[in-house]
């Protein structure tokens, strides 16, 4: 239904602009018209009846319908990766704001400015636009207005302060402030939605300060924040899908650290129903991602090979996507130092040029830590490729003798060789190799062979044959780029596995990542060779 409103109000902006049979909207109804798209999701259409209102404005030269168009057409373009766009607006804004005192307008200027330098690395000019932007935040008349602008300039000041590695009292400081500020907003009419949003946004903050930059992290005083964002979802249904779905899915993404599995699962299921109608497929990506790893702690293979497919998916075609927005933009970049902009235009280009790759993977603090522990494990994998010259042979006199069997050391010595020759002919690579079968070609009983590979290779038949697999295809990724092309499906089958998602959860399980993320680091670090 409020899809269907918001095409409607579409359509209405756009003949009364076109002037067909309608006389233009006046200020009252401009200013109703973006008050009501406020409290509606940020979607393509509402940017859409953004630009509209804004022309309107423009129409009828309402300075301040203008500058409110401008600051949201600043986000909207800055997203999409129009850079030379989102400049032009913030300019557009500052300079009207500027000439009309508006302090409202000042403060969102100097946050997104702030937010434009932090992405390249720029400390001081950062700080200053943040300090700039509170500022004006506490010069705003209306309170409700202030207590949300301080609330947002606030948590900018404590993500700068998390960019920058400040300490961590401080960045806590900043996020309560903002909390503060949030729940000081009226539960008028005008700020209902707005005013939960903050809280279910910023009590979700907290939780992942207590979870992923507090050292040690502190669960216990994070749990009462991310159950305090459940607690108004509940409470207030009117909010926002997408508000909705970011706490769900922190909250999903604490209690997979928390260990309870169960909860995680249920949550991030909530998401993906609501994802259904409210399409969003970055917070799709998160409910995989923790459905996946519920699933792998639940030790239900299945369902984990099945999230884990989805997510790498997903979570590849993103990654294109940000890359082809960046490519977009850096060629919108070269366009723009043609036309002779000012330098401080110039210098704000550049800013925001390698900023949305940043945003479409920074989803938030733990998902950030969850990446450095996957990169982690993949250098770890790629020294020992790269370092692995020679195998060693284990002999009975260099392990602990805990056997339940007596096995005499020259048998066990003559199975220790004839495992190593099965390694090197790369026999394990066939589809139904089981444990009678290999003692039958070693001429051997399955349990002195299953007591043998326990004893010195350190686990069970089944992951002893997956390991040699998983090994046998990592290898050949890291040293044949013609492996890096081949589909996931087409892998699996290479290394004998019965499907490509069996492959895909025993590839995760071995090594700690998905073949796509393994795939994707080869290739790039390959062409940053070449290049």
């Amino acid at each position: 239904m409020k899809n269907f409103l918001l095409s409607l109000l579409f359509l209405t902006f756009f003949f009364q602009i076109c002037g067909a049979q309608h006389k233009p909207l006046n200020e009252n109804e401009i200013q109703k018209q973006y008050d009501y798209l406020a409290q509606q999701e940020h979607n393509e259409k509402y940017f859409k009846a953004v630009l509209l209102l804004y022309k309107a404005s423009q129409k009828i030269n309402y300075q301040e319908g203008i500058i409110r168009g401008a600051d949201k057409l600043t986000d909207y373009y800055f997203t999409v990766g129009d850079y030379q766009k989102a400049i032009t607006f913030n300019e557009e804004a500052k300079k009207l704001a500027e000439k009309l005192g508006d302090a409202k307008a000042l403060s969102n200027v100097h946050n997104n400015r702030s937010v434009f330098y932090s992405m390249q690395g720029f400390e001081t000019e950062s700080f200053k636009e943040n300090r700039l932007s509170l500022k004006f935040a506490g010069q705003i008349k209306d309170p409700d207005q202030r207590h949300f602008s301080l609330s947002m300039a606030y948590n900018n000041m404590a993500a700068r302060y998390t960019t920058f590695k400040k300490p961590k009292d401080s960045i806590l400081l900043y996020l309560k402030k903002s909390l503060n500020e949030a729940e000081q907003i009226n539960d008028a009419k005008k700020w209902y939605v707005i005013k939960y949003d903050r809280l279910i946004f910023q009590n979700s903050n907290i939780g992942n300060f207590y979870t992923g930059v507090h050292t040690p992290p502190r669960l216990d005083l994070a749990e009462p924040y991310y159950l305090k964002a459940l607690e108004y979802q509940k409470a207030h249904p009117e909010i926002s899908k997408k508000t909705k779905m970011q706490g769900l899915n922190f909250a999903g993404r604490f209690y997979v650290e928390k260990g309870n599995y169960k909860k995680a699962t249920e949550l991030s299921q909530e998401v993906l129903e609501l994802e259904k109608n409210n399409k969003n497929p970055r917070e799709r990506m998160i409910a995989y991602m923790n459905l996946a790893n519920s699933y792998e702690e639940l030790k239900d293979t299945a369902l984990q090979a099945k999230y884990t497919s989805l997510f790498s998916y997903l979570n590849d075609s993103l990654n294109m996507t940000a890359k082809l927005s960046v490519n977009k933009g850096s060629q919108q970049i070269m366009s723009v130092e043609k036309n002779k902009f000012s330098q401080t235009t110039r210098n704000i280009i550049w800013v925001v040029a390698g900023a949305l790759l940043l945003i479409a993977t920074a989803t938030y603090i733990s998902w950030k830590n969850t990446n450095k522990k996957l990169y982690t494990k993949y250098e770890a994998l790629i020294k020992k490729i790269s370092f692995e010259k020679e195998k060693k042979v284990t002999t009975s006199s260099e392990m602990k003798r805990n056997s339940s069997f007596n096995i005499p050391d020259e048998t066990v010595s003559a199975l220790l060789a004839k495992l190593e020759k099965f390694e090197n002919t790369e026999k394990y690579l066939k589809k139904g190799t089981d444990l009678s079968s290999l003692a039958h070609q070693l001429n051997t009983n399955p349990k002195y062979l299953s007591e043998v590979i326990k004893q010195h290779k350190g686990k069970n038949f089944n992951s002893y044959i997956n390991g040699l697999k998983i090994n046998y295809i990592t290898k050949k990724l890291y040293e044949d780029s013609q492996y890096r092309q081949y589909k996931i499906s087409h892998l699996a089958e290479l290394c004998g596995f019965s499907s490509r998602d069996v492959f895909t959860s025993t590839f995760k399980k071995e090594t700690g990542m998905s073949p796509s993320y393994i795939i994707s680091q080869l290739n790039n670090e390959k062409n940053e060779t070449k290049e």
